[in-house]
């Protein structure tokens, strides 16, 4: 699987207006949800996106599914919309 990071702005406690920068590598599940995120519904798109088997999407699904973040439709994936 492909290095997934996302840049975290970190205000600096000296109050002098100062950001700091940082870099955080995305686990697995964070990654797999933000395909989502972004659009991508099917095993295949996913498993392309993430450079990964249909089967890990799979198995990551069928995670997400039983902690209720996920639904699943035919083929197409949703995330579970939080009231």
């Amino acid at each position: 699987m492909a290095q997934a990071l996302v840049c975290v702005a970190i205000p600096e406690a000296r109050g002098d207006g100062r950001i700091g920068v940082s870099w955080k590598r995305l686990s697995t599940n964070e990654v797999f949800r933000q395909c989502i995120e972004d659009g991508m519904t099917t095993a295949t798109d996913i498993a392309a996106e993430m450079e990964i088997s249909k089967g890990m999407v799979s198995r990551l699904a069928s995670r997400a599914m039983k902690v209720g973040l996920l639904t699943k439709d035919g083929r197409d994936y949703a995330l579970v919309q939080s009231a």
